[in-house]
């Protein structure tokens, strides 16, 4: 009789009952996460790869509420760019049954392997810009880059705003 929180991106699951009705005949204890990071599938799929399309994430909130479970939606990390359609990721995960949304800006690591700088230069490609020369600008830490308050707050606050609206909880993770 112990909480778990389960945080996915997987959808498999949702449909399967051996899966389902374990959660079912648990939900006091189940609290469950899906991560979305916009609702743009063709620019999700190429930063998320092997993962399933936001409307398919949608629908396992909406099957995983409907059992009677605690849903959030993470909708994370937030990339500028491309998580900037928030507002019907928002309506459509409260309209699937999510009570609260979590969210977290991108954070970039600057002494990152040539590994992670390439996919760094993807993400890029992918929002428009150069996100490593965006990071290092508007971060004053050292190696883990965060961006600064200013360019968070406003967002920050639409996003409360239009949660409480939506009836779903608000959380920021990010610092």
């Amino acid at each position: 009789d112990y909480p778990l929180s389960f945080s996915t991106k997987g959808v498999w699951w949702t449909k399967d009952s051996k899966y389902t009705d374990l959660f079912a005949n648990h939900r006091h204890n189940w609290y469950l996460k899906v991560s979305i990071i916009s609702n743009d599938a063709l620019r999700c799929r190429k930063i998320e790869q092997g993962v399933s399309s936001p409307q398919n994430r949608i629908e396992a909130i909406r099957r995983i509420a409907e059992l009677g479970i605690h849903t959030t939606l993470r909708y994370r990390p937030y990339i500028l760019g491309l998580s900037n359609d928030w507002p019907e990721v928002f309506e459509a995960a409260a309209d699937a049954g999510a009570d609260s949304v979590s969210t977290e800006f991108f954070c970039m690591e600057s002494r990152a392997d040539p590994a992670t700088k390439a996919r760094y230069q993807e993400i890029s490609d992918v929002v428009g810009y150069d996100i490593h020369e965006f990071y290092m600008k508007n971060s004053k830490q050292k190696g883990y880059k965060r961006l600064n308050d200013q360019i968070k707050r406003p967002i920050f606050t639409e996003m409360k705003r239009t949660a409480h609206k939506l009836g779903m909880r608000f959380h920021v993770s990010d610092a």
